[in-house]
This record gives C-alpha cells, structure tokens and sequence, in this order.
C-alpha cells in the first residue's frame, strides 16, 4: 500500500487572514496602508463579513474603514461595498502613511456576549500585487472574550499588542474625516455602521485594561525611530544574548555614500545592536535584496563584500512552485547557529512597513523626513534552521522567511 504524500505547507495569504472563524462574522475593522486596490478590499471584505458583492452592495453597511497615504485615489463604496475610503483632514504630520496595520472585529452568530479581536502587520500593502507577485509578510495575533477569563502571559501579551496598535490607529483617524460612519439614517438614532465600530471598540477597551502595564511587541515611529527602539525591543522579547547570525532584507534600500562604503542604515543596524550586545564581534551578516529594486546596496557590492558581508537574492519558499516573486518584505531576523544544533538559538524576528532606508526605518515620523511606519519585534523560540523528520513545517525557518544560503547575489 503506498503511503500518502505528505501535505506542502501554505500559510495563509494576506487575504486569507480577514477569513471569520467558524461560528463568527466580521464585524468591524480599521486598516491603514500606504495604498490598496479594489481587487484585495473586494476579497478582503467578502471573506470578512461573508457577503458577496451584491449583499453588500443591497445592505449598504460599512464594515471596514480604511485609511490611505493621500497620494492614492479614492475607492469608491460603489466599488467596493461594505469599505469606506475616509479623506485625510488638512495636513498630515508624516512623509508617508506607510504603516500597513489592520484591526479587525468579529461577533457570534448567535451569541451577543462573545467577540473576537485580530491584529494583522503587514509588510505588503492591501493590493493584488501582494498575494501574487512579491515576497511579503504578515504577523497576526487574535484574542477572545474567552482568552481574556485565562489572564496567562500570552493573552497579556496580546493585550499589550492590541492595545498598543489600537493606541497608533486610534490616533491616525484623528487626521481623517470620519463623519460618514456617524451619518443618521432618517428612520433610526444611528447607523448599523456606527453601532459596529462602537462595538469593537469596547472590545478594544477590555482587552486594554489588561494589556496597559505589559511591554508591547507592537512599535511606531511617533515618538523615535524603529532603529532607536531595536536594541530595546529585542532584550525585551527576546533573550538578552549576543547572537552570531543577522538577516537584513527590504524591498528598496537608500544609496550609500560611496561605493566604498556600506549603506548607513545597514551598518547602524548592525553597530547598535553589537553596542547592545545582542550580535557578536564577528557575526555572519547576510543582505537580502530584490535585484530589480536594490541599486542602493548594488553600488555599495564591493564595500559590502569587503566587510565579509553576503548580498543574496531572496529565498522563494517552495510553496510558491515556479512563480516569479520579488522581495517587498522588509524584516531583521538574528540567532545563533551551533555545529551540534538544528535550532536557532536566541531567534528575534522584526517585521514591518519601514524599509530599510533613512525615511523607512531610521527617522522619527516627521512631515518632510520621517514616514508613519509600524512593526513587530518577537522571539522566535521554535525555529529550527533545516527540514527534519516529523518536524512541522512552519519551525523551518527558510519556510516562513525569505532567506536562502546557496546563491550570493
């Protein structure tokens, strides 16, 4: 008898992660992105609420807000029903609104009492060209009325994350006209769509209560940088040890100086978390590029190189087949490497929307030099550096990153 091929191993799309669990429909959410299309929302907001475009059309209910960089053009709710596309207020205090963070609300069927909250990071924007043309990544963490009855350190740390994300998202719509989710219908005292979006926010303000005093993994450039915040985050989360492995990789990367020089955020990286002493001396340092977007790190090769640095074009995993992707994903990812040891000892991972460049990662949110950017920084405690019998899939680190250590660039 032959045995049966075991399953490939595919994580969910950005999509995908607005499905409603069983026995649960959405509710409401709030998303912000430096830009979204009509192709992603109108799937995005069909898994969401379960309705088809012609049911949400003929219910006409909002149940996503969406807040863009005003570069975008607007999407219309005839395109898209159930999203509305909110205009920015005046002038905005960011460069860019490239922070890519969902928070999205699901109720019971059938029973008031019980919701459900999901955080969603995302290094790709709200687009098509995310589920099928680049190498992207999300980070998720969901919460329950019925986590919050076990108060375990997972659930205070969820808290801590939702709270902290809610705190950016609640702040950015200030800068956004919302008075369309407070529009009255003539025949009632509010709408279904303001009644949803005050729903999840009591939600939100349970699950704050808990997670107020608990350090977050969730962080935004408001009040400094993400690279200000690194060393810091990483003690936090993660062991305080000195790894001896670094992974940098980014969709775009600012030009360097010199051709002799390496690019300045990648060695500011690399500098403050050895001053923290979270990487060794002499760590083995890769860069991973998308080669049709990496002129910044292509002029500085030879300088790169010279430091014992690796350029290397990105790891596609195999659950892509022979697809053609290229590298948007902008992540750190560090651990230490043993000769005894399949593990990554020590493993952190940051992922987010700042690439890896002055505006993107290095500067404070500012109207001229800094954008809006948000991340996550964790450990990593299961990963294992290769496939290994009865090993689950998702502990092998080339499979839920973009590495790969066969091919420089």
């Amino acid at each position: 008898m032959m045995s049966k091929p075991e399953p490939v191993f595919s994580p969910p799309s950005l999509a995908q992660h607005f499905d409603a669990s069983d026995d649960f429909v959405g509710c409401f959410g709030w998303l912000c992105g430096f830009s979204a299309d009509v192709g992603f929302l109108d799937d995005a907001v069909e898994r969401f609420v379960r309705r088809t475009h012609a049911q949400r059309a003929y219910e006409g209910r909002i149940a996503l807000a969406l807040m863009l960089d005003p570069s975008n053009p607007q999407i219309r709710p005839k395109e898209v029903p159930g999203v509305v596309h909110l205009p920015i207020n005046g002038a905005q205090p960011f460069k860019l609104l490239h922070a890519k963070v969902a928070l999205l609300g699901f109720r019971h069927t059938s029973d008031g009492q019980k919701w459900h909250l999901r955080l969603l990071v995302s290094t790709g924007n709200w687009t098509r060209a995310t589920l099928q043309d680049s190498l992207d990544l999300a980070w998720r963490v969901d919460l329950s009325d019925q986590d919050l009855k076990e108060r375990d350190d997972r659930v205070s740390q969820a808290c801590a994350d939702v709270t902290a994300a809610w705190g950016m998202l609640d702040w950015l719509r200030g800068y956004f006209d919302t008075r369309v989710l407070h529009a009255t219908p003539p025949d009632r005292p509010e709408s279904d769509s303001h009644v949803a979006s005050r729903r999840i926010e009591t939600w939100i303000n349970a699950v704050s209560n808990i997670g107020k005093r608990i350090a977050p993994r969730f962080c935004d450039n408001r009040g400094a940088s993400l690279l200000a915040q690194l060393p810091a985050l990483v003690r936090r989360h993660g062991a305080p040890s000195a790894r001896n492995y670094i992974a940098m990789g980014s969709g775009f990367y600012e030009s360097s100086d010199g051709s002799d020089k390496i690019p300045s955020v990648l060695k500011r990286i690399v500098d403050s978390l050895q001053d923290a002493q979270l990487l060794t001396r002499q760590p083995e340092i890769d860069v991973f590029v998308n080669p049709m977007a990496c002129q910044g790190v292509a002029t500085s090769v030879l300088a790169i190189n010279k430091a014992g640095w690796k350029v290397r074009d990105a790891g596609k995993p195999a659950y892509f087949m022979a697809a053609p992707r290229s590298l948007h994903a902008k992540f750190i990812f560090s651990a230490s490497y043993r000769d005894n040891s399949d593990r990554c000892n020590g493993a952190w991972l940051y992922l987010g929307s700042g690439n890896l460049t002055g505006p993107g990662f290095a500067n404070q949110m500012a109207s001229q030099s800094g954008n809006l950017e948000a991340g996550v920084v964790c450990a990593l405690d299961t990963l294992r550096w290769r496939h290994a019998k009865n090993e689950p899939p998702e502990n092998v680190v080339t499979n839920v990153l973009p590495l790969q250590w066969e091919e420089d660039f």
